[in-house]
């Protein structure tokens, strides 16, 4: 049969053990302000000051992020954040961003469904793998600036519908060996990088009543002949005055 007081002194005696264990311990998570994103060595740490302490700027604090592969932009100075110590040690802190008057959410339509983000620097992406992005409804993208896409393989446009393409000064398309135009199974022109355009099927130009002119040109042939046009010689030494083919 155990002597209640006999307990009472080894709860005692256990409770002082774990006092002492926690002298010099933070056991419980608290709130920094920050004063410094600094960081000298680039590792994405801060220095904060607590409520408890508002006068003395901690050391650097670690972030804790869900994989280091994720590298969102630092907390700013005069933000939030929740700083946690692991084993309750003050020299092994980390922080976490919050949402609070100093951090406040985003604007969105739905705070429940909608994803919304701002970064205020650049953002850069790196892919090891493929890169697949499915989008139910529309995608728009807005650039105040130029668009650069370099590609080692092809690239591919595929629509059920129209592509429209429009440019307020130029619309250059360059090919290193040849630009083909083409419409349906076998109708194509195609101009070669040597001067040299192929041009598939039966084409039938309408020109609706406009005009084509040629200017500054040597010599026009079909099929190795040169043609004959309005006010040339020709071996009779006539003048040829009527236009026709």
């Amino acid at each position: 049969m155990s002597n209640p007081l006999f307990d009472l002194l080894l709860q005692a005696q256990r409770a002082t053990q774990i006092a002492l264990d926690q002298q010099g311990r933070v056991p419980y998570p608290t709130l920094g302000v920050v004063v410094s994103n600094q960081d000298p060595e680039g590792q994405r740490r801060i220095k904060v000051v607590t409520a408890s302490n508002p006068l003395v700027q901690s050391d650097w604090i670690r972030r804790l992020v869900p994989y280091r592969q994720y590298d969102p932009p630092l907390p700013q100075v005069g933000q939030t954040v929740l700083i946690l110590y692991a084993d309750g040690l003050e020299t092994n802190a980390y922080y976490l961003q919050i949402v609070n008057d100093t951090n406040p959410p985003l604007d969105k339509s739905d705070a429940i469904d909608d994803h919304a983000s701002v970064i205020d620097g650049d953002r850069t992406a790196s892919i090891k793998g493929d890169d697949t992005t499915t989008v139910d409804g529309s995608s728009t993208l807005e650039v105040s600036n130029d668009i650069t896409n370099n590609c080692d393989g092809d690239f591919s446009v595929d629509s059920e519908q129209n592509i429209n393409m429009q440019a307020v000064q130029d619309l250059v398309l360059f090919a290193s060996r040849y630009l083909r135009l083409q419409a349906g199974a076998t109708n194509f022109i195609e101009l070669g990088f040597d001067g040299t355009n192929r041009i598939s099927g039966t084409w039938t130009i309408n020109l609706m009543g406009a005009s084509i002119n040629f200017i500054n040109g040597s010599t026009v042939t079909l099929n190795g002949k040169s043609l004959a046009t309005v006010g040339a010689i020709d071996s009779d030494g006539d003048t040829i005055v009527n236009k026709g083919w």
